[in-house]
């Protein structure tokens, strides 16, 4: 019977939506348009390298492979498929180092889903922002969970009524002297409503039959 009503419980549960990390997700987004900087400028190097333009293909396969995809670019120009690396540099007379550099200066791996390839640059997908909310939008995940939150969304209007009526001190306030670096407790101004008795909150009727007009 225990069961049943847990596997009921489990199943009319409803995830409900907490917050979404928008700074999160600025500075993942930040982080993405960097890297899509660095990786225009790293093909740029190994078009200026290998004297052609990449093909779109191409361009993919440097951006996952980075210098090892270089030299399988340097292996196709040679006609050498099993060529050392020093061996097809040699030959051909280049020099690695800029665009080494550069493919080592991508500090985040591509993904297909995150970037797009354009004719000249490479840009961040803008389908990207909102896969981001979904991924770093959060919400419950059981029902004491939906109870917590419903109790503390009931709370919060009641503190908030009871400040703008002005029947308990400005709990914002209060917040900003505690992060200040004053120890006060909060709690303490909810005295006017409400007392602790037999291990109970009840309301502090003497205090609220003292309050004016």
């Amino acid at each position: 019977m225990e069961l049943l009503k847990t596997l009921k419980t489990k199943r009319d549960f409803k995830p409900v939506y907490l917050w979404t990390d928008y700074d999160h997700i600025k500075n993942t987004k930040d982080q993405k348009e960097k890297t899509a900087k660095e990786m225009t400028a790293a093909i740029l190097e190994v078009e200026a390298l290998i004297k052609r333009p990449l093909a779109k293909e191409e361009k993919e396969m440097i951006l996952i492979k980075r210098w090892d995809g270089v030299v399988d670019l340097l292996r196709l120009k040679t006609g050498f498929p099993d060529g050392e690396e020093s061996a097809l540099l040699g030959l051909l007379g280049l020099d690695p180092g800029k665009c080494k550099e550069a493919l080592n200066g991508i500090k985040s791996p591509y993904y297909s889903n995150e970037f797009i390839i354009a004719k000249k640059t490479i840009e961040v997908n803008p389908l990207l922002q909102e896969e981001l909310e979904k991924r770093f939008s959060y919400y419950t995940s059981h029902e004491r969970q939906n109870i917590a939150l419903s109790i503390a969304e009931n709370l919060a209007d009641v503190l908030n009524k009871a400040v703008s009526h002005q029947l308990i001190i400005n709990l914002v306030g209060m917040n900003a002297i505690e992060l200040s670096g004053y120890k006060h407790s909060w709690a303490k101004s909810l005295n006017n409503l409400i007392v602790i008795e037999s291990r109970k909150v009840v309301p502090n009727k003497v205090a609220i039959w003292r309050l004016k007009e």
